[in-house]
């Protein structure tokens, strides 16, 4: 059974899902640095606790043993303490680390989901052709892995755009990733079409007796893109999100303050049962 490791403050909601993980054996134990002062009667900052988690645990144990979960902390100053342990323990010369946001939205009602990226980390996907490919990469990795999917099948990925418009910022390097594309199945479409048979036949005029399925992995143009689909859906329609970091070494759930309970819980309940 697995360990959380909380780096940030925690409030009442995050230890509302951390004991219940608990309570249904889903983890056996977590901490953060408010946790580790009271235990040791010390006054230390998350800082030193990161340190201080960085020197007692070792990598092997902390990709096998543990869940790293952002608390209460602004994200940008999480991604520097999971970028210090990246490159401390994991890296070795001529690495270079990409780490990107994945997210997993369902619907609670009916069970329908898609995983989403990156609406948490990365803004420049649009301007620069490599860190789009990138987060590409790192989305089908990950959830080839969560769907232990073969190198045989492809995820079937759509990067979203309002339409194929070279007129729109940044369409030109959408453009060459999906023209340069051999090895994955990526299209580009408006948000409705990849849900709507009616909508894609409509914008595409292609015959009705085609083969119409859902992408399994939506790739948004920004961040503010991907936190309106994300928000939009969890906060104004109740869905779960599931959300992680791709391209790192070790287990990492990365979600909104906004996000509900049932979000933080199902995220630790996945990753302690599966590794991403």
């Amino acid at each position: 059974m697995r360990k959380v490791l909380v780096i940030g403050d925690l409030n009442d909601k995050l230890l509302n899902v951390l004991n219940r993980a608990k309570q249904n054996n889903i983890i056996s134990d977590f901490i953060n640095y408010q946790i580790y002062n009271q235990k040791h009667n010390t006054d230390i900052s998350v800082a030193d606790f990161v340190n201080e988690m960085q020197n007692l645990i070792s990598p092997t144990e902390l990709v096998n043993n543990w869940i790293v979960l952002k608390g209460n902390i602004h994200t940008k100053e999480f991604l520097k303490f999971i970028i210090k342990w990246e490159n401390n323990k994991f890296s070795k010369p001529g690495d270079e680390l990409f780490l990107s946001h994945i997210a997993y939205l369902s619907n609670p009602t009916n069970g329908f989901g898609f995983y989403l990226s990156d609406a948490a980390l990365n803004v420049t996907q649009m301007q620069d052709i490599k860190t789009l490919r990138k987060i590409i990469e790192n989305a089908i990795n990950y959830v080839s892995k969560l769907k232990n999917i073969t190198q045989k099948n492809k995820i079937k990925t759509v990067i979203v755009l309002a339409a194929r418009n070279e007129r729109i910022p940044g369409y030109n390097v959408v453009k060459e990733v999906i023209d340069t594309n051999v090895s994955n199945d990526i299209s580009l479409l408006q948000f409705d079409e990849c849900f709507s048979k009616d909508s894609f036949i409509n914008k595409n005029s292609v015959s009705e007796s085609f083969e119409f399925s859902i992408p399994d992995l939506l790739i948004t143009p920004d961040i503010t893109t991907g936190n309106c689909i994300w928000k939009s859906l969890t906060i104004l329609n109740n869905w779960v999100s599931m959300g992680y970091l791709a391209g790192g070494h070790f287990d990492v759930v990365v979600l909104s303050r906004s996000d509900s309970e049932e979000s933080y819980y199902k995220s630790i309940e996945f990753l302690s049962k599966n590794r991403g």
